[in-house]
């Protein structure tokens, strides 16, 4: 997230005609908050309206569901589960996501 806003702001203010490197020293001493700022002030973008996609990025885990069969042997229904990915764009950094996917820490074996 922190180097998302930091890019999304470099690239506006350089799209914007300012150098790399004014870019930089302007972002550098500049809290999220002020990176912000700078982005609505100076260019009309307010971040947190920018899709989650954009602001989050990706997070892909595996996924288990249950799965009702047939086991081919003795033709009896059977539940299993199965394992798919799911490719998530939210933050990892609050306690929801970790609540609600607690899985994804564990280990397999």
């Amino acid at each position: 997230h922190i180097n998302n806003l930091y890019n999304t702001c470099y690239w506006l203010l350089v799209h914007s005609g300012v150098s790399a490197k004014e870019a930089e020293g302007q972002l550098k001493t500049t809290n999220s908050a002020g990176k912000n700022e700078m982005m609505f002030s100076k260019f009309g973008v307010n971040y947190t309206k920018e899709p989650e996609i954009n602001r989050k990025g990706s997070v892909i885990i595996w996924e288990w569901s249950k799965s009702q069969g047939v086991d081919p042997r003795t033709q009896t229904p059977t539940e299993t589960l199965k394992k798919s990915v799911v490719v998530l764009h939210t933050d990892i950094i609050g306690d929801e996501f970790w609540q609600r996917y607690p899985h994804v820490l564990e280990s397999t074996g």
